[in-house]
């Protein structure tokens, strides 16, 4: 693969854009694998086709992925909260934005100081647990994640995740987080605290900047759960990979053959027919 460090990695103009969540997705929800999506990332690589990570993990996590995965593209943290553009990506460049480590980034996230403190307050009332409570050592074998990797995952900057230890309570809970002019979103594994930003918002700004700098491109998308579906309805051709228990998040978009990175390698081997 060549290096897109600068730009769009290499010198084509790109004709497809694809964005795609990470846990559950790209990733398989159990082991953290994407083995059986090499062959299409390859493809992906071969034909300079952006590749834009859009998932709920913070910049470290995907900082680790994109490094695995040699993918130097914009990339969505933490549910929408932050779009990060690596410096020199389009040309010209943006406006100027908040400028940190090499990105410029657009912040659409609240804060997580004002997150951290709602949620103090919601595990002070209710049968409800959170990053805030737990340890890198608990987050590992909570989400079953490496302990390096959750040490990634309790950096957060705009999204708190948490669980809802009583059933009977979560409808109350949802609604008292509504109440203070906040948003939750499920994803795979976790309920997720957020303010008013979402996966949609940020793939639409992403869209825009990429018709503007290469023209009439199309835009996919792949996700597994219901924090994914602004990001399917924003885009020209959605796709929902199957989920551990078989079901789809929603009838509402296409469904693909197979759950995890088997489903996301059939999307872009379906996409990418006409490509030679």
């Amino acid at each position: 693969m060549e290096d897109g460090r600068s730009n769009t990695g290499g010198h084509r103009t790109p004709t497809r854009v694809f964005f795609s969540d990470l846990d559950g997705t790209l990733l398989d929800a159990r082991t953290y694998s994407y083995a059986p999506a090499e062959p299409a990332l390859h493809l992906l690589h071969k034909h300079h086709l952006p590749l834009v990570f859009c998932t709920s993990k913070t910049r470290a996590e995907i900082e680790y992925w994109r490094e695995e995965m040699h993918n130097w593209h914009p990339f969505v943290s933490e549910n929408g909260g932050g779009i990060f553009i690596p410096n020199r990506y389009f040309d010209p460049p943006l406006p100027p934005h908040q400028s940190l480590d090499g990105y410029q980034v657009i912040v659409l996230g609240t804060p997580v100081e004002h997150l951290r403190t709602v949620m103090q307050d919601l595990q002070e009332r209710y049968a409800v647990r959170s990053f805030l409570q737990m340890s890198p050592e608990e987050v590992a074998a909570d989400a079953r994640l490496p302990p390096q990797q959750a040490r990634r995952a309790v950096q957060r900057d705009f999204d708190i995740p948490f669980k809802i230890l009583d059933k009977e309570q979560e409808s109350t809970v949802l609604r008292e987080i509504e109440r203070q002019g906040l948003r939750h979103v499920r994803g795979g594994r976790y309920h997720h605290l957020t303010g008013d930003s979402d996966k949609g918002r940020a793939v639409a700004i992403l869209i825009e900047l990429y018709r503007c700098h290469y023209g009439g491109v199309v835009t996919i998308a792949v996700g597994d759960s219901e924090n994914d579906l602004p990001m399917l309805e924003r885009v020209d051709r959605g796709y929902l990979v199957q989920r551990p228990d078989g079901t789809y998040a929603s009838p509402d978009f296409q469904h693909a053959a197979g759950g995890g990175p088997w489903g996301w390698a059939w999307v872009v081997r379906r996409e990418m027919v006409d490509v030679r």
